[in-house]
């Protein structure tokens, strides 16, 4: 158990640093002066520290305005540095204790301490727990292999090889070659992100692959591909998609909501496939040239490009080698979950899936579906068979297994908000009436309870009809759906302006 100090100390977020113990007198003084020279290059025709020998004094002949503001500067340092020495001082037992606890908490190795894979905050394990889950995920040995030997260099090797030879012949840059070069590389490190918001909570498998000898070459070639994972489907935050929620209008007596969830999505990618749907993307259909007798030489050139793009891809995401627990492993499978094309062909293939499905899926009730990596968020007609939809998404590729969460008392959780579908449409009018009178036995609107709400609702709505959809009212609408963070009390502030917003 964690003692109240740690508590205290862990709500800080991963992202605490403790201050420095003793004010740098010296380097403040040398960035204030830096500061003021560069405002003086600025402000006159001479930059005087440019053409001055680095032994020679310098002379700063100031006119009277800059004097002035010269001493201005001079009075908020010395304030600058009394207040924060003051601080300081005041705080040093508390800091050294911090560092105590936070160094005592490092070196306890019966916990691991990360964050959740989804929103902020701490998420402190029971080690054995925590590794028994990483090795589970590491013993499908369709995805992972273990290694003898550090294969890291040869890879290394053959890659600036590769890459000189691309640059020689015009298909990268000076620049990019520069860029993509590996230079002492050393192997991944992977760890795992509790799924807090899942049963039994899973890890999601995280490869850190910065400095792989490919690293530097899938940032390139994701800045290159971003434009091709662009869907109308994606969900690019939180905010925007509650803004396009607000504005949906359907009879809220006739839907329900589901939430669907890809296994292991960035593992079971089927790369090949991928790779083809990109190429095809890029420079269309596959030309007779790799299937004639042609020497390569004298293929055409879309063809050498989609020849060598196609090494590209395969390199930077085939052969990444990581290490957990002191044994080198590989991802024979997939694309590493850190990698920086992982996002992008992970969106490439399911906007790929989704195209070829989504006739299917809205013959069969599909009404609405929004999806931000591998979690999706759908509305779907209340006499839906979701069984029937969850064969379709499963029909596509064994290796894309989706699995489904359906709405529980009109509610269900999606990334980090909690939605709410209110049993019916209400124009916002009587909306606003029914909340001013909730308000007068209430300290604020947002403190009614959800059943209380909608028991009010109810009783307000009797006898009373409205049309099946969204009516606008003051240039804003009431909707079927009301929202509010489960998962972050940091969110509270801007989940109360959002539920202000619908009221």
């Amino acid at each position: 158990n964690l003692t109240d100090k740690e508590i205290n100390i862990l709500e800080n977020g991963l992202n605490f640093v403790l201050p420095d113990k003793e004010f740098d007198e010296m380097t403040f003084i040398s960035n204030i002066e830096t500061c003021f020279v560069n405002l003086l290059g600025h402000c006159t025709e001479k930059k005087d520290y440019e053409e001055k020998d680095i032994d020679e004094p310098i002379t700063y002949n100031l006119t009277p305005v800059q004097l002035q503001f010269a001493s201005k500067i001079r009075s908020i340092c010395n304030n600058f540095r009394f207040n924060t020495e003051k601080i300081i001082n005041k705080h040093k037992q508390d800091f050294v204790q911090f560092d105590k606890v936070l160094k005592s908490l490092s070196n306890d190795k019966s916990i691991q301490i990360t964050k959740p894979d989804k929103g902020k905050g701490i998420v402190i394990m029971d080690k054995e727990d925590y590794n028994k889950k990483m090795l589970e995920i590491l013993s499908d040995h369709k995805t992972f292999k273990i290694l003898k030997f550090n294969e890291t260099m040869s890879h290394e090797d053959r890659l600036i090889r590769k890459l000189k030879h691309l640059k020689n012949n015009g298909f990268i840059t000076e620049k990019e070659y520069n860029f993509c070069r590996p230079t002492g590389s050393q192997p991944a490190r992977i760890y795992g992100l509790p799924k807090i918001h899942k049963i039994g909570v899973p890890l999601r498998p995280i490869v850190s692959a910065s400095g792989t000898f490919n690293y530097n070459l899938a940032k390139l070639l994701a800045s290159k591909l971003d434009h091709l994972r662009k869907n109308d489907t994606i969900i690019t935050n939180t905010f925007a998609f509650v803004e396009e929620l607000l504005a949906l209008e359907f009879d809220n007596s006739q839907i329900k909501m589901v939430s669907f969830d890809i296994t292991s999505l960035f593992t079971n990618v089927p790369l090949q496939r991928t790779i083809q749907i990109i190429l095809d993307k890029l420079y269309g259909p596959e030309h007779t040239c790799t299937y004639s007798d042609k020497k390569r030489d004298d293929w055409c050139q879309k063809c050498k490009n989609r020849f060598e793009m196609k090494y590209l891809l395969d390199t930077s995401t085939e052969d990444t080698n990581f290490i957990f627990n002191n044994k080198i492993y590989s991802q024979i499978n997939g694309v590493a979950m850190g990698s920086p094309l992982g996002p992008v062909f992970a969106d490439i293939y399911v906007n790929y899936l989704e195209s070829k499905l989504m006739s299917r899926l809205k013959n069969n009730g599909l009404l609405y579906l929004r999806r931000f990596v591998d979690d999706t968020f759908a509305i779907i007609k209340k006499d839906a068979d979701i069984n029937k939809i969850i064969d379709i998404l499963n029909s596509f590729d064994n290796c894309i297994v989706f699995t489904c969460e359906e709405e529980v008392n009109n509610s269900l959780p999606f990334l980090d908000i909690y939605i709410t579908r209110l049993p019916t449409n209400i124009p916002t009018n009587n909306l606003n009436n029914i909340l001013s009178n909730n308000s007068t036995n209430n300290s604020s609107t947002n403190n009614i309870s959800t059943n209380n709400l909608s028991n009010s609702l109810n009783n307000n709505l009797n006898n009373k009809s409205f049309n099946n959809s969204t009516i606008s009212s003051n240039n804003r609408s009431s909707n079927i759906l009301n929202y509010k963070s489960s998962y972050n009390s940091s969110n509270k502030s801007a989940n109360n302006s959002i539920n202000n917003s619908t009221n």
